[in-house]
C-alpha cells in the first residue's frame, strides 16, 4: 500500500506542475474515483504539495526584525504619551507585553498567510483552462472526463486544471450544446451569469450571452437542476423536452415546452428572431457571421420577425429580407455594415 500511495504522490505532484502525461492524468483520475477515501487522499497531498511549495519560496519573512521593529515604535509611542516620572515604572512591562503577543501573532498568522498567499498564487498559475469560439466560428471540445461540448461563436468556457479529479466546473459565457459523460462522484456543474446548472446524466444546450437580456436552457436527455443567480429562489428541476428562460433583468424564470429540434440545437446555426429588437438582431447576426455590424440610433428599437439559417443563408440575405419589409436599409462602408 505504502508504495502504491508513493506512486499516486509522484502521479500528483507531476499534475500540480502541470507536467502530468495524458496516460497518467487517466491512472490518477481512475484511482482518485475508486473511493472517497482515495478522493480524500488526492486532496489532502495536493494541498501539503501546494504549502510545500510556498514554504520553499525565495520570498523571506524576518520575523525577528519585525518584532524589533514593532518594539521601537510602541516604545517611541508610549514615551511621547506619558509623563516623564512614570516611564521608568510602567513603560518596560508594557512593551514586553505587547511584543510578546506580537511575537505569537506573527508566528500563529505568517505561516498561514504565506501559505494562501502562494495557494493562491499556484492557483492562478494553473488553475483556469480557457477556450473561446470567435466570432463567425463554432469550437468542438473534448473534456477530460469524455463530456464533448460545442461551442456557438463569441462564447467563452472556463474550468480548472483539476476539472475531472477535483471538481467538474466549468464557467460558461455565450452559448454550448453538452453531452455530458455522468459521473456520481463528481457533478458536473455549469456556472452562467444568469444561473448555475447541475447535471444529471444530461444532454442539453445553454445560451447565456453577456449583452443578451434572456438566458436559456434547452433539455433532450437526462434531468438538470437549475439555480436562478438573479433572483434566488427554489431550484427548477427540467425534464426531457423541457426548456427554461430566465430574464437577466427581472430574474422571472418561464418554464416551457421545448420545440427546439435536437440536432438543430445541437448545430446552433438557426438564427430566429421572434420579434426581436434590431439593435439586438444586428449583434447576433455580428457574432455569427464575424463582421461588424452597426445601427443607427433611429432604428434600434424597431423589431423584427423572421426566421433563418446561418449556413445556408448568407449575411447579405438576411440584410435584404429585412430591407424588404421597409423598416431599415443597410449598406456595407469598407469592412462593416450600417443598418439605418
Amino acid at each position: 500500500m505504502e508504495d502504491i500511495n508513493q506512486e499516486i504522490e509522484v502521479l500528483i505532484n507531476a499534475f500540480v506542475k502541470g507536467t502530468i502525461t495524458e496516460g497518467d492524468f487517466s491512472r490518477l483520475e481512475n484511482w482518485a474515483h475508486q473511493s472517497e477515501a482515495h478522493r480524500k487522499y488526492v486532496c489532502d497531498v495536493r494541498e501539503v504539495i501546494f504549502s510545500h511549495n510556498v514554504i520553499s519560496d525565495h520570498t523571506h519573512h524576518d520575523v525577528k526584525a519585525a518584532i524589533e521593529r514593532f518594539h521601537k515604535h510602541i516604545s517611541k509611542s508610549q514615551l511621547s504619551n506619558m509623563p516623564q516620572s512614570a516611564v521608568s515604572i510602567s513603560i518596560t512591562p508594557l512593551w514586553k507585553k505587547i511584543v510578546r503577543i506580537a511575537a505569537i501573532i506573527l508566528v500563529l498568522i505568517l505561516p498561514f498567510f504565506t501559505y494562501y498567499v502562494g495557494h493562491q498564487r499556484v492557483e492562478q498559475q494553473f488553475a483556469k483552462v480557457i477556450m473561446e469560439a470567435p466570432d463567425g466560428s463554432q469550437l468542438d471540445l473534448t473534456l477530460p472526463d469524455g463530456t464533448t461540448v460545442r461551442l456557438n461563436s463569441g462564447s467563452r468556457l472556463s474550468y480548472s486544471q483539476g476539472y475531472g479529479i477535483v471538481d467538474r466546473k466549468l464557467t460558461l459565457s455565450g452559448e454550448g450544446y453538452f453531452k455530458v459523460h455522468h459521473s456520481g462522484k463528481l457533478p458536473f456543474i455549469v456556472k452562467t451569469k444568469g444561473f448555475v446548472l447541475q447535471d444529471i446524466g444530461t444532454e442539453f444546450n445553454i445560451r447565456d450571452y453577456k449583452e443578451d437580456e434572456q438566458a436559456s436552457v434547452n433539455l433532450f436527455h437526462g434531468s438538470v437542476e437549475i439555480h436562478n443567480e438573479v433572483l434566488p429562489s427554489k431550484s427548477v428541476f427540467l425534464n426531457p423536452g423541457e426548456c427554461m428562460t430566465l430574464n437577466k433583468r427581472t430574474g422571472k424564470v418561464l418554464r416551457t415546452k421545448n420545440d427546439a429540434d435536437m440536432n438543430s440545437a445541437q448545430a446552433m446555426n438557426d438564427l430566429n428572431f421572434i420579434n426581436m429588437r434590431i439593435d439586438d438582431i444586428a449583434k447576433q447576426l455580428s457574432r455569427s457571421y464575424g463582421i461588424n455590424i452597426e445601427v443607427v440610433d433611429s432604428v434600434r428599437n424597431r423589431r423584427f420577425y423572421g426566421f433563418f439559417n446561418r449556413k445556408e443563408d448568407t449575411l447579405n440575405k438576411i440584410l435584404e429580407v429585412m430591407s424588404g419589409t421597409d423598416l431599415v436599409r443597410y449598406k456595407r462602408v469598407k469592412d462593416k455594415y450600417i443598418i439605418f
